[in-house]
């Protein structure tokens, strides 16, 4: 069958008829295509918005070990002075015991017994001990 006869058999009124029909289906066509999509990018957000949500949990556990970090290292530096401090007054004590103790050798060690250097320490060692010395 020849296409022109059938398209001069198509009365005009016709024509808007099959022009109307198609233009349905295109607009269903894409009206379709546009619901795939929507349904796409609808599952991409729930997906993105997993994502975000497990970042903010992340960030939050991330905050909270920095502020637990945080003290812990502020607790190293308080017990450090503590330390420096207790350090510095036994460091005090043990100077001004030192200096009782260089002056009871100062004065042992002036009050030598004659005679030359190995005489006087043979003497003073004699004297500690407790015993008399022969001579």
């Amino acid at each position: 069958m020849n296409p022109a006869l059938l398209i001069g058999a198509l009365s005009p009124r016709m024509w808007l008829g099959v022009a109307a029909a198609a233009a349905a289906s295109l607009v269903l066509a894409f009206g379709g295509v546009q619901s795939l999509r929507l349904a796409h990018v609808k599952h991409q957000l729930v997906a993105e918005r997993g994502l975000l949500d497990a970042c903010k949990a992340g960030q939050a556990r991330l905050k909270t070990d920095i502020a637990r970090q945080n003290a812990a290292f502020q607790a190293l530096g308080d017990a450090a002075r503590r330390s420096t401090e207790a350090a510095d007054r036994a460091l005090a004590v043990a100077r001004r015991s030192g200096a009782g103790e260089e002056a009871r050798a100062a004065s042992i060690l002036a009050a030598r017994e004659g005679g030359d250097g190995c005489t006087a320490a043979d003497a003073l060692i004699l004297r500690s001990l407790g015993v008399e010395r022969r001579r």
